[in-house]
């Protein structure tokens, strides 16, 4: 469980620091020494990407949710208009 723990923080922090002009991969091997941390694993890797995609989630949120309703707000329409040909 404090290995999830750990894993889960510098999953956070990469997500953050991904998109900033600094290395996210520096932060990643002072956290990894702090923590020590010494393996490389398909979970850790996993964890660091999983971070990115949830920071980008959150952050473009708003234009996540506003283009799905829109989708399915066309998509609704079209059958609604198919509907009614019928």
């Amino acid at each position: 469980m404090k290995n999830i723990l750990y894993y889960s923080f510098i999953g956070f922090v990469q997500g953050i620091t991904e998109f900033l002009p600094v290395s996210s991969s520096g932060h990643i091997a002072l956290l990894k020494n702090l923590f020590g941390i010494k393996t490389e694993n398909l979970f850790f890797e996993t964890s660091l990407h999983l971070g990115t995609f949830f920071s980008l989630l959150i952050f473009f949120r708003k234009e996540i949710f506003s283009l799905l309703n829109e989708t399915f707000s066309e998509i609704k329409e079209k059958r609604k208009d198919k509907k009614n040909l019928n």
